[in-house]
């Protein structure tokens, strides 16, 4: 009977700390101001060659998820975070930006939203490859939140992916 009573109190032990690490982790979520990720559909080419990007409007349906000041703030938020981490921004510059809202969660708990980045080269308009990122954030959070993941993420996407015009891309 005490080894019944041992395995049920390590079963409940278990159980409580997964409890404990999703609030632990929606609390970090909530400071941190949410999270990204970065799903490749079509495999990234070399992006080493290109020296200036053209940021071509993200588009989506607008209706009452996807307001045009979200979409607004959304293509704002992109602009300015590119141009903070050094890339040069151009009209027609050589690498092109473009994508499209997929989807948006707003509920009371989370916040998330999906946008398919395509990346060409302005010349050619041959692909260099096409990115889901997933911009989240959760709690009190509203979803401009999930829209600056959303940039976040596309400049870690150029990091990763060795972009030359983003400055201290080694920490990302």
């Amino acid at each position: 009977m005490n080894r019944f009573k041992f395995i049920l109190l390590n079963i409940s032990f278990l159980i409580l700390l997964n409890g404990c690490g999703m609030a632990v982790k929606n609390v970090v979520g909530t400071v941190r101001g949410g999270e990204n990720d970065l799903l490749v559909i079509e495999p990234i080419k070399n992006l080493e060659p290109y020296k200036s990007i053209g940021l071509v409007a993200i588009k989506g349906p607008v209706n009452e998820r996807l307001t045009p000041q979200l979409l607004s703030y959304l293509n704002k938020k992109m602009y300015k975070q590119l141009s903070k981490s050094g890339a040069e921004m151009k009209k027609k510059g050589q690498l092109r930006l473009s994508g499209k809202v997929l989807n948006i969660a707003n509920s009371f708990r989370k916040k998330e939203i999906l946008v398919q980045v395509k990346l060409h080269d302005a010349e050619t308009k041959h692909s260099l490859g096409v990115v889901n990122v997933t911009g989240e954030a959760s709690g009190l959070r509203g979803i401009e939140s999930a829209a600056d993941k959303v940039a976040e993420g596309v400049t870690e996407l150029l990091a990763k992916y060795h972009y030359p015009g983003i400055k201290d891309s080694s920490w990302f």
